[in-house]
């Protein structure tokens, strides 16, 4: 939660997600020197279960190919079992650990097809 996010709005990496006329979720994408980055994806408590974030997901993986990626990433907390599992289950695979920023985080790639 260290992000400028005033600065991505600006950027157009932030998009959200609504329901019933309020935010849902939101999502950051970023293009980085490693590929496709799913930088930051939430979903609020009240519309999780709604499929929310598989929609988030799928838009991020949309906007990936379009812009000639064939692949996306993201980094979840080592700790965040339930997040690293839903991950695992839809073609994510972890490729790398790193302490970033004093956080142990895992990191998972997804090949698009």
């Amino acid at each position: 939660m260290l992000d400028d996010y005033q600065t991505l709005v600006e950027q157009g990496a932030v998009y959200v997600a609504c329901h019933h006329d309020e935010i849902a979720g939101a999502l950051v994408l970023l293009e980085t020197e490693e590929g496709f980055c799913i930088e930051t994806i939430a979903v609020r408590p009240n519309a999780q279960r709604l499929g929310t974030g598989g929609k988030l997901l799928s838009y991020a993986e949309t906007v990936a190919k379009q812009s000639g990626y064939q692949s996306i990433y993201l980094s979840t907390h080592r700790l965040m079992h339930e997040s690293q599992s839903a991950y695992a289950h839809i073609g994510y695979v972890e490729f790398d650990r790193r302490l970033v920023n004093g956080y142990d985080r895992i990191f998972v790639r997804k090949e698009l097809l």
